[in-house]
């Protein structure tokens, strides 16, 4: 049986984080679902916590999960959905908060010297489903295409955009080659 290199799919948020754990040969083809899920933090409303206080127990959550799954899984690289910074709008404490979750996801990578990479939403749905303005469900539809044996499971769509990270990095270093 040909090598096979196993690659951590991060889809970062700030309340839900998106990971998946896919193989694929050296090719860069021939995928394997192996797992997925979310983990996150809500943010305690009852206890009017502050933004701060969120932050730390955010930041202390994304440490604990990102060393339990890498240990679990031993990945041989990670690839994280690239988030731009933007400090404009409604939702840019919670583009913070999650760009603060791909920044911890990065440092343990590089603690436990497992190489990573980015890649663009846009670039993924551009690759999964030839348009970089893709819906989420056009992007689960292209991943089940991939991993038929998922159709009978519910997700939640930051956790197909965590399956279709990897697929879309594998995929674009195969045409690079």
């Amino acid at each position: 049986m040909s090598k096979r290199i196993k690659i951590f799919g991060i889809d970062p948020g700030a309340k839900r984080c998106g990971y998946s754990v896919i193989s694929v040969d050296l090719e860069f083809s021939n995928h394997e679902y192996i797992t997925s899920g979310i983990f996150g933090l809500s943010r305690n409303d009852e206890e009017m916590e502050t933004y701060s206080g969120y932050k730390k127990r955010l930041i202390k959550n994304a440490i604990d999960s990102f060393q339990d799954l890498l240990d679990e899984h031993e990945p041989d690289i990670a690839v994280f959905e690239f988030l731009p910074v933007s400090n404009v709008g409604a939702a840019a404490g919670q583009r913070l908060l999650a760009f603060a979750v791909a920044t911890v996801g990065q440092a343990m990578c590089d603690l436990n010297a497992v190489p990573w990479n980015e890649i663009t939403a846009s670039t993924v749905k551009k690759i999964l489903t030839d348009s970089g303005v893709a819906t989420k469900v056009k992007v689960k539809n292209s991943v089940i295409e991939i991993f038929p044996q998922l159709k009978e499971k519910k997700y939640l769509a930051d956790e197909t955009d965590a399956i279709a990270v990897p697929i879309a990095w594998t995929k674009r270093k195969n045409t690079e080659r």
